[in-house]
């Protein structure tokens, strides 16, 4: 059996029910499903409120997470319960090397399911150092299927709503930070470390209006745009919506709590060395080695070392 979601593509309109048919493969007609009595919505492109039978449940978490809509972990309070769409009832989770079950949970917002299932699918699947697998079931799938995972829980734009760590982990003991590609061509980089987001940044591309979901909850934050440390907006609100300007840098930040109250410690220290071609080099304060852009910038950056050369100068872009 499978779920339809009838279009109700109605802009503009009072808050609406949503029909969820249920068609049966033995009887092969739909009919409104009695479990759904309260499927509303607030706008038309995303469901607020459900109230579902546990089976309906389970088929609806996959739905969701196939990109139909996304919810986040409000939502998906109601939508999709820990003990129905991923306890026993769920069926054949991570059966196969392809299997995308911690995809489903981090699009859900069921942070510890995406991680277990991250790990279960490593357990499972993983036969080489290097993270592939010798199942020929679907080498690149499994590759696919977990770093959509990944992707999927630190960072989503379904409905246009920019929503940082939407499922990881909510204990202490994760750290997590990122650069993600959101909608609308937005660069979205943030940080979370001992149960707290420490920012949002954002790098719009094309000027497009950007919605951000706030990471703090009710707490107050501002936008600031880095070129000229401009305030834009300062609001509580559980969503902030502001204007960009192309090619430009903003960030999102705690009022009683900005970027700049993060301590930098030695190892994020570094001395600006201006170059006589005009380039620039980074000498670390921890062990004064210099900052190498290692195999011509094709590895990761390393402070270690003892002299400049070329893979050791940088070009200084103020933006």
């Amino acid at each position: 059996m499978f779920i339809r979601l009838p279009s109700t593509r109605h802009r503009g309109t009072a808050p609406r029910r949503l029909d969820i048919a249920l068609v049966s493969a033995d009887v092969g007609t739909p009919g409104h499903f009695p479990g759904c009595e309260t499927c509303v919505r607030d706008d038309p492109e995303e469901i607020v409120s459900m109230k579902l039978t546990p089976a309906l449940r389970i088929a609806l978490a996959v739905l969701l997470a196939g990109g139909v809509v996304a919810v986040g972990p409000a939502e998906s309070a109601t939508a999709a319960p820990t003990d129905t769409a991923f306890g026993p009832g769920r069926p054949h989770p991570y059966g196969n090397v392809w299997s995308n079950d911690h995809v489903h949970a981090a699009r859900l917002g069921l942070g510890h399911q995406a991680f277990q299932g991250m790990r279960t699918m490593l357990q499972k699947y993983q036969n080489f150092p290097n993270g592939m697998t010798n199942n020929t079931n679907g080498v690149l799938e499994y590759l696919g299927v977990h770093l959509t995972a990944m992707n999927e829980s630190l960072l989503q734009s379904y409905n246009d709503k920019i929503r940082v760590f939407p499922a990881v982990p909510t204990d202490a003991s994760f750290v997590g930070k990122f650069t993600l590609l959101a909608k609308d061509g937005f660069l979205v980089s943030s940080e979370r470390e001992a149960g707290e987001v420490k920012y949002v940044g954002l790098r719009s591309q094309y000027g497009k209006t950007a919605r951000v979901v706030n990471p703090w909850g009710g707490q107050e934050v501002r936008v600031r745009r880095t070129s000229d440390n401009a305030v834009l907006t300062t609001t509580s609100a559980a969503e902030i919506s502001f204007a960009t300007a192309a090619n430009t840098v903003y960030v999102v930040e705690r009022t009683a709590k900005p970027l700049s109250a993060y301590a930098t410690g030695s190892w994020e220290t570094f001395a600006l060395v201006r170059n006589t071609d005009g380039s620039v080099s980074l000498r670390a304060t921890v062990n004064n080695r210099y900052v190498v852009a290692e195999n011509g910038g094709a590895e990761a950056l390393v402070a270690n070392r003892d002299a400049i050369g070329p893979w050791e100068k940088f070009d200084l872009v103020t933006l």
